[in-house]
């Protein structure tokens, strides 16, 4: 027996390419409520994470006063635990809900929340992370899909030893930043904020 197929054409609003902000105003107030709920959740869960690995690194400094010893210790936990990665995931997360809350509540961001010391370490990150798409190892490259557009034929290159992209089919090359604003449609010291995880 085969499932009924729906045939209703999807809402015009689901139908083009909306921009963060213009989802949160298209769905609002239901999308407020999540983005609130969500960040709640998320900041519970990290502070939840942090007080394990206060607990932990507690427990090694009172465990000997060789500092070899806890070095490894506190190397070996964080191994296990992925708890860099974890703490990365759960920031980068938290500064895109911030984000949206900004929009929602209309609010800028505080005069000097942006540092150089920020955009160094914003710029720093993988490009590769900032995509949710999985890319295909070729020598020191990734390539796929381009994300920026509709396309059939992975044109899309990630070069890893400049932390840089480009696509040979729309023509656009971005680093970290670039990139992360045109995919988010943000300005740069959002796209700072949320690629440094800053909490402010």
């Amino acid at each position: 027996m085969s499932a009924a197929v729906d045939n209703t054409p999807l809402p015009e609003v689901l139908r083009v390419k909306l921009t963060e902000r213009e989802w949160l105003e298209a769905f609002a107030p239901e999308s407020h409520e999540i983005v609130r709920g969500l960040h709640k959740e998320l900041a519970q869960k990290r502070a939840t994470l942090v007080a394990k690995i206060g607990k932990a690194f507690t427990a090694i400094d009172t465990e000997s006063t060789n500092e070899d010893f806890r070095y490894f210790w506190k190397a070996a936990f964080h191994a296990k635990y992925k708890l860099d990665e974890q703490l990365h995931d759960i920031d980068t997360r938290l500064a895109r809900l911030r984000r949206y809350l900004r929009i929602i509540n209309g609010t800028e961001l505080p005069a000097g929340a942006i540092t150089n010391d920020l955009i160094v370490a914003a710029k720093q990150v993988p490009i590769e992370s900032i995509f949710s798409q999985q890319f295909k190892q070729t020598g020191n490259k990734l390539v796929g899909i381009c994300p920026y557009h509709e396309e059939k034929t992975a044109s899309f290159f990630i070069y890893k030893d400049t932390n840089r992209c480009y696509c040979f089919s729309c023509k656009a090359g971005y680093n970290t930043l670039d990139g992360y604003m045109r995919l988010h449609d943000c300005n740069f010291n959002e796209a700072v904020l949320a690629l440094a995880g800053s909490v402010a």
